[in-house]
């Protein structure tokens, strides 16, 4: 009766937020395409979901972020929502195959080489931890990591340098008369290693000059015994002999002082001599 009057407004229902489920991803290997496996969200209402990565991506290995954004059939009524999980993408396994596993010392480094599968993969090699190949002859542990961002392997083995092989080269020596000068013996081992000699017969080695005694058959006896890179040489004799003469008969009959006798000295005719 007393008081009279009225207003408007406008009474606001906000949209609705849809409830996402979706289930942390179990991590995959390298190569798995992205699938339903891992792109497996839902919700409460109807609508439809979109990924990134989309389905059949395949990820590098590593952490990733998989994204869904979902739009609800009801946009009216709800919102467009979105929501992240994580992934990860583990190296996937891969093989290596060594090759050049024996050798043969000859003062170069004797390097492994490694193939691997899939083709083209980097591998990493060492020897008894080094990265330097070897040289000398030996057993070497070898050891070899793939060093890659998506695939992962190792392999072990060794390498096996054999001791090279080696030959003397000993010229044959000649008959020869009697003398006091000695005789140098020369040889060599293709190794480079120093040659040693052994003596039969009637002389006397000082290092390598060769003395002789008397006359009579003489062998000499070339050898290489080796060492830590190299196998014995075979052994190379030569033998020769010594025949007696005018210096050896009168060094054998007279002392050094009777030589000097003048009678003596004049003894000239050896062929005179060995007839009587």
């Amino acid at each position: 009766q007393n008081y009279a009057g009225s207003t408007n407004g406008t009474f606001v229902i906000a949209k609705a937020v849809p409830q996402l489920g979706w289930t942390d991803p179990a991590s995959i290997v390298y190569g798995t395409a992205l699938s339903e496996a891992q792109l497996n969200a839902d919700a409460d209402v109807p609508g439809t979901f979109q990924y990134a990565p989309a389905a059949g991506t395949v990820l590098a290995a590593g952490t990733h972020q998989l994204t869904v954004s979902f739009s609800p059939e009801d946009a009216a009524n709800y919102h467009t929502v979105h929501t992240v999980r994580e992934l990860e993408v583990v190296k996937a396994a891969a093989t290596i195959t060594l090759q050049g596993l024996s050798a043969i010392y000859d003062g170069q480094p004797k390097p492994v080489t490694a193939t691997t599968s899939p083709a083209g993969l980097t591998v990493q090699i060492t020897y008894s931890g080094s990265a330097n190949a070897p040289v000398n002859a030996g057993t070497w542990p070898v050891e070899a990591v793939i060093v890659h961002h998506n695939y992962e392997g190792a392999t072990t083995g060794e390498l096996v340098i054999d001791k090279a092989a080696q030959t003397i080269s000993f010229a044959p020596i000649a008959d020869l008369l009697f003398q006091h000068e000695p005789i140098w013996l020369v040889a060599s081992a293709s190794s480079g290693l120093e040659v040693q000699f052994e003596i039969s017969g009637p002389a006397l080695r000082e290092e390598n000059s060769l003395f002789l005694a008397t006359p009579g058959q003489i062998s000499v006896r070339a050898l290489q015994s080796g060492n830590a890179n190299y196998h014995p040489a075979p052994d190379v004799t030569q033998s020769f002999r010594v025949s007696a003469n005018l210096l050896w008969w009168r060094g054998v009959h007279f002392t050094p002082e009777e030589l000097l006798d003048e009678a003596v000295g004049v003894l000239r005719d050896w062929d005179r001599l060995l007839a009587e």
